[in-house]
């Protein structure tokens, strides 16, 4: 059953990541870049990491939400 929150939170990444506003701002930080794929990278391990490290502390903590 602890899967299930991994699912949905994986779900609900996924959707985040294709709003409008996302596209629209990593589509003008690659513009003119010649290499898009690392503009993408940065993007998404920025976003990825903070829900990792705060994903942790909880962990570690035993502090359900």
């Amino acid at each position: 059953m602890l899967e299930l929150p991994f699912l949905v939170g994986g779900l609900f990444g996924v959707r985040h990541a294709f709003e409008a506003d996302h596209v629209a701002a990593v589509a003008t930080l690659v513009e003119d870049d010649d290499r898009p794929v690392t503009a993408g990278l940065a993007w998404g391990v920025g976003h990825c990491l903070p829900v990792l490290a705060l994903g942790g502390l909880f962990l570690a903590l035993g502090v359900w939400v």
